[in-house]
Formats: structure tokens, C-alpha cells, sequence
């Protein structure tokens, strides 16, 4: 996360995070700390804010990331199965209430097959990636947490990332498994969300530009804002690697992130 006197940024992965990150530091100054974890103490009545993107987009961003480097959740999926045995057991063993979840992680990892995961030649095998991480059988392939909550039973993971990163650590800790439906999950952000102004991946000068004019800089615009993005994944359009089938699956996976933001499929408009 960013901090500075006056906000603190957020970082969900995939959302252009290490780009505004950047921006907020060079034009602000501030500290970083970590990277894409959750507010773990008092923001002391500093703005927090966050990014979102399409999350048909997001899923391709992450994937082709993951294809073309590594990025914490393709290290999980191509890594040797012993490293990562060895990793959900050590975190075990330093919270033993994460026994139960590592059992179902395990023995996940170990029918799971590395050369699958580092399959990385465009839509056909993005479509294969997606059905695999949003399925039952192999969500345990993405971490305990999301594995063992009630919420992974309707939502994907998108969603969860959301609400994990943008809900304060020992909140979500306490109150993440009263997300019992789907329609929990709008009033769960409302009551529990430490993000109070969000930025959309696909108006991200603009919107931080509003943001920075709440805290005082009007004179950084959108104009000053814009270049290059940082850490960007090398891929093409987000249509090009979805079907019919797919575009429903992520419909279906994540109604909130869709209806939260009026986001559409890929090659649509958005609303």
C-alpha cells in the first residue's frame, strides 16, 4: 500500500496498482508498505481509497501476467508441488487454525499438474485457465482463504480478492464468513469497506485526478497524469480470449463486481 499524510492507497492486484502507486509518489512523496495487503492499522481520518477494473479484463490481465512472469497466484499454480507443500504447511504451523484448509490445499497441489498451469498460448488455453481457478475442484489451488470461506461457493475469485484487500485485516478475519449468499456481499462492502473513493482502471487519470483534487491538488489534472503504465501485461484485447461460455462464467462468478460497477463483457459497452 501507499501512504501519505493525506490518503492511503490500496493496492488490489491487477487494477493498476504499481502505476498509481507511482504516480502518488512522485507527485506526493509517501511511503510504500508492502504491496497488495490489507489496512492492518488506523488510517487516523485519511482518505483511503482504491482501483478496480472489468473483471473480464481482470482475469486475463492476471493470466497473462502470471504467463509472462510469475505474480503470487501463477506461483502457486506453476510452482513444484514440494516448494508449495512446504509453503501451506509452514503457514499451518504458524496458525494452526489453518490446519483444516491446508489439508484441502494439499491435496489439491498434489494432483495438480504444473505443466498445465505454465500452458500459456492464447484463448483456448486463457478459456482452460479460467474454468480451472473458478471451479470447485481446484479453487484450493488459490490459497486457504478463499478456499475454506462460505463465499467461494458463489463467488470467484476477483470478488474475494476485492473484499480482502479493500476490508481492514481484522475485520474480514472476523466478519468475512457472515458473507452467507451473494446478496450479502453489496451490504457486507457498505458496512465493513475502509475504501471510501475508487479509481476504474478505464478512467484512471481522470479519477485520481478527482481524488487528488479532494485532498488539496487540483493543479495535478488528468493531463499531468497520463503516460505509460507500469507492470502492464503484454496480451491483446480482453475480447479476443473469451467465448460465449466464458464471458457467462465470469458473469456468473462475480454479479457483483458487474453490477457494483456497470461493467460489461469485453467488445461490449459499458453501461
Amino acid at each position: 500500500m501507499f501512504i501519505h499524510d493525506d490518503l492511503i492507497f490500496l493496492q488490489l492486484q491487477k487494477t493498476a496498482g504499481t502505476h498509481i502507486a507511482a504516480l502518488l509518489s512522485e507527485h506526493l512523496g509517501g511511503r510504500m508498505k508492502g504491496k497488495h495487503g490489507p489496512l492492518d492499522f488506523d488510517p487516523g481520518g485519511r482518505l483511503v481509497i482504491g482501483s478496480v477494473r472489468n473483471p473480464w479484463d481482470w482475469y486475463v490481465s492476471l493470466w497473462s501476467y502470471g504467463c509472462s512472469t510469475s505474480g503470487g497466484v501463477q506461483g502457486l499454480l506453476k510452482g513444484s508441488r514440494q516448494r508449495t507443500a512446504r509453503r501451506i504447511a509452514g503457514r499451518a504451523w504458524r496458525s494452526p487454525a489453518l490446519w483444516r484448509g491446508a489439508l484441502h490445499d494439499l491435496t489439491a497441489h498434489a494432483r495438480r499438474d504444473p505443466a498445465f498451469w505454465r500452458d500459456v498460448d492464447g484463448g483456448p488455453r486463457f478459456r482452460r485457465w479460467l474454468n480451472a481457478v473458478l471451479s470447485p475442484r481446484d479453487r484450493h489451488l488459490l490459497g486457504a482463504d478463499y478456499a475454506a470461506r462460505p463465499l467461494a461457493e458463489f463467488a470467484g475469485f476477483y470478488t474475494y480478492r476485492f473484499l480482502s484487500v479493500f476490508t481492514p485485516v481484522q475485520v474480514w478475519r472476523a466478519q468475512a464468513d457472515t458473507i452467507r449468499s451473494a446478496a450479502d456481499i453489496d451490504p457486507f462492502f457498505d458496512t465493513y469497506g475502509a475504501v471510501k473513493a475508487l479509481i476504474r482502471n478505464e478512467s484512471l487519470e481522470e479519477d485520481l485526478a478527482g481524488i487528488l483534487a479532494r485532498i488539496g491538488r487540483p493543479e495535478i489534472t488528468a493531463d499531468v497524469l497520463r503516460g505509460e503504465r507500469i507492470n502492464a501485461s503484454k496480451r491483446g484485447k480482453a475480447e479476443t480470449y473469451y467465448d460465449d461460455a466464458s464471458r457467462v462464467l465470469v458473469a456468473q462468478s462475480d454479479p457483483f463486481m458487474v453490477s457494483r460497477f456497470a461493467y460489461s463483457p469485453p467488445g461490449e459497452a459499458t453501461a
